[in-house]
């Protein structure tokens, strides 16, 4: 049924282009691409991977499996540090939220006043990072 499933969802990505429903259609084409693959995974079960020597040096899902100390050492150890790359991952989303602009390197004109930081990022401004037509004095 998997192969199946598979063979249809693909065909059917053609007529929901056709009829415009290109979020239907990207759902049916990723889910075609996982059930594909499950029907590769299946199809191989239990090697993980096919050797050109011979059945016996086949890996096989018992043969390249950790053991159960190693399991729960990477457990603890996913646990520990997952949390701490995701807020790694937030601080610097957070620190590189903003484009930068020409405008946030230029330097003051000698003896003119000191330039003002730019703002938040607006779509309606210009490239010096007013909005555009206003004119500064």
């Amino acid at each position: 049924m998997v192969p199946i499933t598979a063979i249809g969802l693909l065909l059917v990505v053609s007529w929901l282009l056709a009829e415009r429903l290109d979020g239907w259609a990207f759902a049916a084409t990723g889910a075609g691409i996982l059930l594909v693959t499950a029907t590769i995974f299946l199809n191989l079960y239990p090697r993980v991977l096919v050797s050109s020597l011979g059945a016996r040096f086949d890996l096989t899902i018992y043969n390249t499996s950790s053991t159960p100390y190693t399991l729960r050492v990477m457990t603890v150890v996913a646990l520990v540090f997952t949390p701490i790359v995701l807020v790694y991952q937030a601080w610097t989303y957070w620190v590189f939220r903003r484009r930068i602009g020409r405008a946030d390197f230029e330097r003051p004109a000698p003896g003119g006043p000191p330039a003002e930081p730019a703002g938040p990022a607006d779509p309606a401004a210009g490239p010096a990072g007013g909005s555009a037509g206003s004119a500064k004095p």
